[in-house]
């Protein structure tokens, strides 16, 4: 519904001859589906009215290019895109924006499954990392590289770039993604069969979204493992509590229950 709101506002500017307060909603950030997908026409349109080789030119191609590879599914589109605003970026010597549009690769290549393209995007993000500081692309970067290693086998060093990742969760100040960077902790620690520390985390993202249904399935997944029986009882009633409609789609918490 903001979106919506955002997407007439950029309308009322250009039709009032307002380009520059238009651009300035068309690089507004929204890092949902919904709000990617209302973007959409936006960023397109502004496409036509900035000035080439911009800042704002570059930053509108990282909104565009993430919604189109992760709302339309065109990843070869996106990279197209994103690579446009990366290079105007280092042509800029901007590496708060390229940082930035990393981010955004990381996450269109990995929706994508082109891992090897994922982690160019991350590798690049770390290096940035040493000459800026974006918390939220890097986050982004540390979470993916850490997935990465997980699924090779390296489990130690994948851990230690999950804390990166939640630490740099925790100062994006973004409560939705230190939330993210909770359950992916506790789907490893899950993993590994450390349930103490999967507990800890489990009541972390509990205490910023309590009825979180994927959080809710992790959570009686732990306590099945450890014979809590009644705890069982009681997190398994409140996920079912959870409205369908707003519980976690594919496998996310059902992969938990069936564990349970």
């Amino acid at each position: 519904e903001i979106a919506g709101y955002f997407a007439r506002a950029f309308l009322y500017y250009v039709s009032n001859g307002m380009i520059d307060k238009a651009l300035e909603i068309a690089q507004i950030r929204f890092i949902d589906g919904p709000g990617m997908r209302a973007g959409l026409e936006v960023c397109e349109a502004a496409l036509e009215l900035v000035e080439p080789g911009t800042v704002i030119e570059a930053s509108i191609l990282g909104r565009l290019g993430r919604a189109v590879g992760m709302v339309s599914g065109d990843y070869s589109r996106a990279k197209g895109l994103l690579d446009r605003g990366i290079g105007i970026a280092r042509s800029l010597g901007d590496s708060n924006l390229e940082m930035q549009l990393c981010g955004d690769g990381i996450n269109v290549a990995g929706f994508a499954s082109e891992f090897a393209a994922s982690r160019e995007f991350c590798e690049r993000v770390v290096e940035l990392a040493e000459v800026t500081s974006d918390p939220l692309s890097e986050s982004g970067a540390y979470l993916h590289l850490g997935m990465s290693l997980f699924a090779t086998g390296d489990t130690l060093l994948g851990f230690e770039y999950f804390q990166k990742s939640l630490q740099r969760s925790i100062e994006s100040r973004i409560n939705e993604r230190v939330s993210s960077s909770h359950k992916v902790l506790i789907s490893a620690y899950i993993r590994v069969c450390d349930w103490r520390l999967a507990g800890e985390h489990v009541q972390q993202a509990l205490d910023l979204y309590a009825s979180d249904a994927r959080v809710l399935a992790q959570k009686a997944s732990v306590e099945a493992m450890t014979g809590d029986a009644d705890d069982f009882d009681s997190t398994l009633k409140r996920y079912l509590e959870v409205p369908e409609s707003v519980r976690d789609s594919g496998e996310g918490p059902f992969r938990y229950l069936q564990m349970a």
